[in-house]
């Protein structure tokens, strides 16, 4: 290979060598230029990023002291004894069997119910206490469904 490039550049002329080398040479020249300018860009990137992160870090107390503010302005929902939510349940027409374990509240039994009842008294558990279905199992049963599984947890 190496002996097959120098065959050819001996067949050149001298006038076409110097062409080739001087395009050799302006194409090395771009390249760095083209490695300089791109080098140039990721330092300046790197020197508003740099700074960006400088001006965060002396906001920072700042914002704690303005989150600190606004959580003791509005104190979590406590989680509602289960009664409440097992009469709230009752109250809505649902025949739940509920259980509590740990920090939530499951389904213990499969249920016939009216969807829209089901969606009124999710959406009343978590706008009073905060109460969240994370997991939810359900099937049509002619107008009503039937409620397989129920997770409930408590969501601050």
């Amino acid at each position: 290979m190496k002996a097959r490039l120098i065959r050819w550049w001996q067949q050149r002329q001298p006038r076409e060598q110097r062409l080739i080398a001087f395009a050799a040479a302006a194409l090395v020249l771009l390249s760095c230029h083209q490695a300089w300018l791109q080098a140039i860009n990721y330092r300046d990137r790197a020197h508003q990023t740099l700074q960006q992160e400088q001006r965060a870090l002396r906001e920072l107390p700042a914002w704690e002291a303005a989150l600190a503010q606004r959580v003791a302005a509005h104190p979590a929902k406590a989680p509602p004894d289960f009664a409440a939510l097992q009469q709230l349940a009752q109250q809505a027409g649902l025949p739940l069997r509920l259980a509590q374990q740990d920090t939530r509240v499951v389904l213990t039994a499969p249920a016939e119910i009216q969807f829209s009842t089901l969606t009124h008294w999710l959406a009343q558990a978590d706008a009073r206490w905060g109460w969240q279905a994370v997991r939810l199992n359900i099937s049509r049963q002619q107008a009503r469904v039937m409620l397989t599984q129920l997770e409930l947890r408590h969501v601050e």
